[in-house]
């Protein structure tokens, strides 16, 4: 097996010729312009369209647009923070779900503690460390890479001249170190 990291790489999609976004931006413009014109030739005597100025369009229209474009900006900007409060609770639960695992391991397990007789129990419980570890990790933003950093820090499994985590493989290089402090202290 290779030492170099893991690599993600985003799945290509099919792009379409005309995004449908366009599409219906036209079909509702040739729609708007059908029903104006057919409003001043044939359905004026019921539409009352020959009776109207331009400016009475162009401050209806200009209102209608404004209400519009107000309404996709709000919209817009909820579903973004939506999405961001979803990704921030999926992130908390995650960290939430590691620091309960790893406290299991350092308490009923021993990790890290030295021991007097070697076991392969002693090899699984770090294995099975090091793989929620580089599996938070893997899965956390550059942000919340720092909170299981800090932790398995300050539990002694990385700073040892022989350490129980190995991290080589966790992505680390996007992560954000700024506020982590690892210096003893």
């Amino acid at each position: 097996m290779s030492n170099s990291p893991l690599i993600r790489t985003q799945a290509r999609t099919t792009s379409r010729l005309v995004p449908t976004q366009h599409i219906r931006a036209a079909l509702g413009i040739v729609l708007l312009f059908t029903f104006l014109a057919a409003g001043y030739t044939v359905l004026e005597p019921v539409t009352g369209f020959g009776k109207r100025e331009l400016w009475d369009w162009l401050s209806l229209g200009g209102v209608s647009l404004t209400i519009f474009l107000v309404g996709l900006l709000v919209t817009r900007r909820q579903k973004e923070r939506e999405e961001t409060a979803t990704l921030e609770h999926t992130q908390d639960a995650a960290l939430a779900a590691y620091l309960d695992q790893m406290s299991d391991l350092m308490i009923d397990q021993q990790l890290g503690k030295p021991r007097k007789d070697k076991d392969s129990r002693e090899d699984s419980v770090r294995n099975v460390a090091q793989a929620r570890t580089v599996a938070v990790l893997l899965g956390l933003d550059k942000d919340h890479k720092r909170r299981p950093l800090k932790l398995v820090y300050e539990l002694r499994l990385i700073d040892t001249d022989k350490p129980v985590l190995k991290l080589r493989n966790a992505a680390l290089d996007r992560a954000n170190w700024n506020y982590l402090g690892l210096v003893d202290g």
